[in-house]
């Protein structure tokens, strides 16, 4: 069985939640994310709250546009209130940005991203990241 990742970015991130994505799913992982995962039509916030209470492990990408997005702090107040496990990828933000909100966060930078998301993909599916 894979592993289910929600990743949350702002529209200006899209291509590194796409690199994201290829990183989870090189690791036996599903990834999710609007850009990708929400059909026309379907109601966003539904979607999200769905597939976010699905996911083992929710990501936000952050940055100097979404640090400040009532999206990206509903959807971490979603994660923190369904007791997933978070990891916040900083993409050209430093962690003094932040909103004092999102600072008890583990955070790592976009170019290390693809070293923490193999680390937890390993307590999912340990067979698979092993091999």
């Amino acid at each position: 069985m894979s592993y289910k990742v929600f990743i949350s970015h702002a529209p200006g991130d899209r291509e590194v939640a796409k690199k994201i994505a290829k990183e989870v799913e090189k690791t036996g992982g599903r990834a999710f994310y609007d850009s990708r995962s929400v059909r026309r039509g379907d109601s966003l916030a539904r979607t999200i709250n769905e597939t976010l209470r699905k996911s083992d492990l929710f990501v936000a990408i952050v940055s100097k546009t979404s640090a400040g997005s009532a999206w990206l702090s509903w959807e971490v107040g979603a994660a923190v209130g369904l007791d997933k496990r978070i990891l916040l990828i900083a993409n050209n933000v430093k962690p003094k940005e932040l909103p004092p909100a999102l600072k008890s966060f583990l955070m790592v930078d976009a170019q290390q991203a693809g070293r923490y998301l193999k680390q937890l993909a390993a307590d999912f599916n340990p067979e698979r990241v092993a091999s």
